[in-house]
């Protein structure tokens, strides 16, 4: 069995708005996800990977408050994935920044950065469910 472990930022704007990726591929429903992805074997520890994901993803600078919770689940193919997110403060971004692989590829769909208020997260596709969930104990 093989782990794998990603960090996802719980962002949060000025405005106290939460800060999602809408995900648009074909043949699916938009879906909603937080920003970030997989820790890589040169990230020094948690925090840095989540930054550099953050840079990659959004163009973005971001304060990390606190771990908010971790989600651990097994994959179809016997992988562990381990993911924990953390509660954060946008400090900027900058879309022309964005670095990551996927978005120069057109066949991955759409990426667009959206600024939400809380009371609309029951109407979105947020993904994964534990954290739509979590967002609104």
């Amino acid at each position: 069995m093989r782990l794998n472990h990603s960090v996802r930022a719980i962002l949060r704007n000025d405005n106290g708005q939460l800060v999602f990726i809408k995900r648009e591929k074909a043949d699916l429903v938009p879906y909603w996800v937080t920003p970030g992805g997989g820790v890589e074997d040169t990230d020094e520890n948690l925090e840095t990977a989540l930054k550099r994901e953050i840079m990659e993803e959004i163009g973005g600078q971001i304060e990390i408050m606190k771990v908010a919770f971790e989600l651990e689940r097994e994959l179809p193919d016997g992988i562990i994935q381990n993911t924990t997110f953390f509660n954060c403060k946008l400090l900027q971004y900058d879309l022309t920044q964005q670095s990551g692989p996927e978005f120069l590829d057109p066949s991955s769909g759409r990426y667009t950065i959206e600024e939400i208020d809380l009371a609309a997260i029951p109407t979105l596709n947020l993904k994964p469910l534990e954290l739509k969930d979590f967002l609104m104990q």
